[in-house]
């Protein structure tokens, strides 16, 4: 197997490097047929593969410093930004962009100048048929980037909400579908868009104020609310606007620092159709505060959903290796509890990081860590169980 990778490695080798003139000689000796084949093959091929290599473009970039400490460039982007002006037909075969900044000190003062973040609106401008676009850009004023651009988004993405021409740019964008407004820069007032646009929106994501916003008139049918210091009145004040979608909110998820009970009960009595449920606390469990607690007590809210099917409660406990039967033991005893107030949960995910699935009535792990899945294999014996140019 090995002389045939190196032959391989060889010919093609070889054949790359013969001079055209060679080449030419050789599809002489070719039939018209066989020749003709050969060129639509490898048109076919290019085509396909370009869009493999082009078509979704992930970029990270350090902002580098100059010697007084302040923004300076964008290296990378800048390249690829170059690429993309000198080859058009690269860029229209674009449609996926991610691009994430990075900052190169623990300076947090500073903004991006138009003369450091110039390349990426450049670049923007030169991809008509993007369709999926993600930003995370320190922050950096969204009038430099987002100006001008010619594509139709269906998902767009960014960390910073930039009021003016963040709305100046979605009222361009009818054919949206998802909107994530989510990131370290956001807001605590909410941002407005106004209801003649974005009018195909159903998925979004942001501050609760920033979800209550974008719901109304529109066909909302997932929402993730991203929000360090939620609680129950903040949520009960605006719950009427989550409702006033046109469309059945079927996906609900909160991300945020301690979420109590009586927040998820009035989620649940206000969208009682939710099939999934999701909760990531952000603090930490503790005897005084356990997030289990609230596992604890979610009953009454399963009972209030009789569609729901999916429970994500993701935390930032750590699984205990030492614990794993405790672990267990409470996992199972809470599923036992849900599944006898709900016919339709068939899957859920515990802070610990266990998954488990309930088929033909019968919950099994589908996914847990791996020391969970060694100790638990032991147990059967017992009893008990990037792309630019240089």
């Amino acid at each position: 197997m090995a002389s045939i990778s190196s032959l391989s490695a060889e010919t093609r080798h070889t054949v790359t490097c013969l001079p055209n003139e060679i080449l030419t000689i050789i599809m002489k000796l070719v039939s018209v047929n066989d020749l003709t084949n050969v060129v639509r093959v490898c048109q076919r091929l290019h085509s396909v593969g370009m869009r493999v290599l082009y078509g979704n473009i992930s970029l990270t970039d350090t902002v580098t410093l100059d010697i007084m400490g302040n923004p300076d460039a964008l290296v990378t982007t800048s390249q690829c930004c170059a690429t993309v002006v000198r080859r058009p037909l690269l860029a229209n075969i674009v449609f996926r962009l991610n691009i994430e900044l990075k900052a190169s000190s623990n300076r947090v003062d500073w903004k991006l100048p138009g003369s450091v973040i110039a390349p990426i609106g450049t670049m923007l401008r030169q991809l008509p048929n993007l369709a999926h676009l993600e930003l995370r850009v320190l922050g950096t004023s969204l009038s430099e980037i987002l100006s001008g651009c010619p594509f139709s988004l269906k998902t767009f993405s960014c960390d910073t909400c930039d009021p003016r021409p963040l709305h100046n740019f979605l009222i361009n964008q009818p054919e949206l579908t998802e909107l994530h407004l989510v990131g370290p820069t956001q807001p605590v007032g909410s941002f407005f868009l106004n209801h003649r646009y974005g009018q195909k929106i159903r998925k979004v994501s942001g501050t609760l104020d920033v979800v209550a916003s974008v719901a109304p008139g529109r066909p909302v049918e997932e929402i993730r609310i991203v929000d360090a210091f939620l609680n129950t009145e903040m949520i009960r004040t605006r719950i009427s606007l989550l409702t006033a979608s046109k469309s059945t909110i079927k996906t609900f998820r909160i991300v945020t620092v301690i979420c109590q009970i009586n927040m998820i009960e009035v989620i649940a009595e206000h969208l009682p159709n939710i099939e999934v449920l999701g909760l990531h606390v952000l603090a930490p469990s503790d005897r005084h505060i356990p997030y289990v607690n609230l596992l604890d007590s979610i009953a009454p809210v399963i009972k209030m959903l009789p569609r729901l099917e999916r429970l994500d409660a993701c935390g930032t406990d750590e699984y205990e290796h030492a614990h794993w039967l405790e672990h267990l033991a409470k996992e199972r005893r809470l599923l036992e509890i849900w599944s006898s107030i709900s016919g339709t949960l068939s899957f859920v995910k515990f802070p610990t990081g266990a998954e488990w699935a309930r088929r033909n009535g019968t919950w099994a792990h589908v996914h847990a860590t791996p020391n969970m899945y060694t100790i638990e294999h032991h147990s059967h014996t017992k009893p008990e169980s990037k792309w630019f140019d240089s």
